[in-house]
């Protein structure tokens, strides 16, 4: 009796209804819309009052450059233009608004795309956890607002000023589409033409193309005999074909056909060649701001240039994580939670140990953690590099600010005691930087504890348009 009694309690604390009123009214369209417009109101009210000057500027002098020159001779101009062409479109639609927009204009893309980015981020949630963990907490709601009200996401954002919230929600939008609903081509072509738009603005939202292409294996090869392996490969083209046509036309607007934009992205990916560009990281640990390959003193580690040994590093780890995600799968985990958890642990081990990180970077990998903020190992590990990220950031902001004389958040003697001076190796910065590789390691190492994550691998069956069973398909929600 005692033993059906606590199961009885434990049935009723499951219910929606047993939990705070308030918290569940977040989940019906009008907390939701509330929710929403909260965070919509906190960034309006942010935007005009600060802002990294440098980036701003540039982008204000950029913005003038579009309306007097236009989009094909932008980059015959000369000067600093080292942002690829499709970053460079948001700024035509504002030259649209205004030829010299104000920090709320230049912001307004961001501020909108952080709005986007918590409704993805919240629908990936209820998709990939389980139904009783839907039933318990309003997970939507509950998600939307972790992304909306982190302070990491307002801050580069809205304080900031950059754009790194619209790659990261094109990324979570193919996310959505490939891992998530039923299966079909026009979904996966769907999703890789939202991956080349992301790509094609931040080249740093590549990070997440293994799992897709692996997720692509599982559906067309994993498993196929030897004669269903050309017609495989064929329907992995058809999906992927698509998304590089659009990346090979970006640049026309502006005049690079693709071999000239694939010029443009080896040198923006060349511009600082340096150990650490102010990132919070591996190297940061080691020595900011040394050459990684070329140039004078440059650093090796065991006889290797920095830039190999971190290509070597992030290689072996993104072989260490599939392989992992691959035998949970194999083992009847949940296929969509698995990759999505593969996607964020390779986003954070690229930060964590390529060279030339900016400070920013960390961002994809705080975008692809917020949906598994449902579980609590991953709750944990979204709030410490949140919390990391914006110590990150106001190191940066500070320095370059004060050297415009601007709003530069310089608190004494709060900022002594957190990062030492403005100097690059400081014992402070180096700590911070100790403690991101330490989290980023603990994360590759405790994500796939599937028997710590089984609250959230029961799903309702998935229907399907392939007539071939894949492994695992029957345990992916709808």
């Amino acid at each position: 009796m005692r033993r059906a009694g606590e199961m009885s309690l434990t049935h009723t604390l499951a219910q929606p209804g047993s939990r705070p009123e308030l918290l569940w009214r977040l989940e019906t369209p009008v907390g939701l819309a509330t929710i929403f417009a909260l965070g919509f109101v906190i960034r309006v009210i942010l935007a005009p009052r600060f802002g990294f000057h440098g980036d701003l500027r540039l982008f204000q002098v950029w913005t003038g450059e579009l309306v007097s020159a236009g989009t094909h001779h932008f980059y015959a101009q000369g000067g600093v233009q080292d942002y690829p062409p499709a970053d460079l479109y948001v700024l035509w639609l504002t030259s649209k608004i205004s030829a010299t927009p104000g920090y709320v204009l230049l912001k307004l893309p961001t501020i909108l795309a952080d709005l986007a980015l918590a409704w993805i981020a919240g629908t990936l949630a209820v998709r990939i956890a389980s139904r009783s963990l839907n039933e318990r907490w309003p997970v939507r709601a509950l998600v939307a607002a972790g992304v909306l009200f982190n302070p990491a996401v307002l801050a580069v954002g809205a304080v900031w000023g950059q754009t790194d919230a619209v790659p990261a929600a094109f990324v979570l939008g193919s996310l959505l589409l490939l891992f998530t609903g039923p299966r079909s081509l026009r979904r996966e072509v769907a999703a890789f033409l939202l991956f080349a738009v992301a790509a094609s603005m931040k080249p740093q939202s590549s990070f997440v193309l293994p799992v897709m292409l692996y997720a692509l294996y599982r559906r067309y090869l994993h498993g196929r005999s030897r004669p269903e392996l050309f017609d495989g490969a064929l329907g992995i083209a058809a999906a992927c074909l698509p998304a590089v046509v659009v990346w090979s036309v970006s640049g026309l607007p502006f005049g690079l056909g693709p071999i000239a934009l694939f010029r443009f992205y080896r040198h923006w990916g060349s511009f600082y060649p340096v150990t650490s560009a102010n990132a919070f990281n591996f190297w940061g640990a080691i020595a900011f701001w040394r050459n990684d390959s070329t140039g004078d003193n440059v650093l090796h580690i065991a006889g290797i240039s920095a830039l190999h040994f971190g290509y070597l590093i992030v290689v072996a780890g993104i072989v260490y994580v599939m392989w992992r995600a691959h035998r949970a799968i194999e083992r009847g985990a949940n296929e969509a939670l698995a990759l999505t958890v593969a996607s964020a642990t390779i986003s954070l081990l690229a930060f964590t140990f390529l060279t030339r990180m900016h400070e920013r970077y960390m961002f994809l990998a705080l975008a692809t953690l917020a949906p598994l903020v449902v579980l609590r190992s991953f709750r944990y590990a979204y709030a410490i590099l949140s919390a990391l990220f914006v110590i990150n950031l106001w190191y940066p902001y500070a320095y370059f600010n004060s050297q415009w004389h601007v709003e530069d958040l310089h608190f004494q003697p709060l900022f002594g005691w957190i990062f030492g001076d403005f100097t690059n190796d400081t014992w402070q910065k180096k700590v911070w930087s100790v403690a991101v590789t330490l989290v980023t390691l603990g994360v590759a190492w405790l994500s796939f504890r599937w028997s710590e994550l089984s609250t959230g691998l029961e799903q309702r069956p998935m229907s399907t348009a392939r007539t071939t069973p894949v492994s695992g398909l029957n345990r992916l929600r709808p």
